[in-house]
């Protein structure tokens, strides 16, 4: 199991510790597709929102970079297709989620313990 930490900052944790330590853009990826699972997203939409300042050619080859580089984290979690891209959100848990569930639950000290500041 792997842990998203969008709260404050934004880090990848494994068993074994960081993943994808420096690599923003690859975890604001992660960030976006697990927050949307179980529903796909459109390539063309990841590659707009992360890469604005690129050509579109240049936008989707960044965005096959980033999927490459996600690949060998999240194996066959990581659903692809010629038109869009699905996390399933089993393999990788997500603060932003936890603290949701907690304050709909009124929870206030585990929302408490895991607000860890502003999202990404």
């Amino acid at each position: 199991m792997i842990h998203l930490v969008t709260l404050g900052s934004l880090q990848l944790n494994g068993d074994s510790g960081p993943l994808l330590a420096g690599r923003r853009k690859v975890l604001a990826l992660l960030a976006c597709l697990v927050r949307r699972s179980p529903d796909p997203v459109r390539r063309a939409e990841l590659a707009r929102l992360l890469w604005t300042d690129r050509s579109e050619n240049h936008a989707k080859q960044s965005l096959r970079q980033a999927l490459a580089e996600l690949r060998p984290i999240l194996g066959e979690a990581l659903i692809t297709d010629a038109e869009s891209v699905l996390v399933n959100a089993e393999v990788c848990t997500l603060d932003v989620r936890a603290f949701e569930d907690a304050v709909r639950l009124e929870r206030w000290e585990d929302a408490a313990h895991l607000w860890g500041g502003e999202f990404l």
